[in-house]
């Protein structure tokens, strides 16, 4: 939903098509929640997401 407003994600689970056509991670705010809460919530730490990208072909 932030995304859609033109904002940055907080949880890091969304992507995008890079340019090089790989994925990226979507802008993510790092300061609106800590690793920590994301494991809470059951999704991926910051940097196990922008591994998920590079892994993906992305940056």
């Amino acid at each position: 939903m932030l995304l859609h407003r033109g904002r940055p994600q907080w949880y890091g689970t969304q992507y995008q098509a890079g340019k090089d056509g790989g994925l990226e991670l979507s802008p993510v705010d790092e300061d609106a929640v800590d690793d920590a809460e994301r494991l809470r919530m059951g999704v991926p730490t910051l940097a196990e997401a922008r591994a998920r990208a590079a892994a993906m072909g992305g940056d």
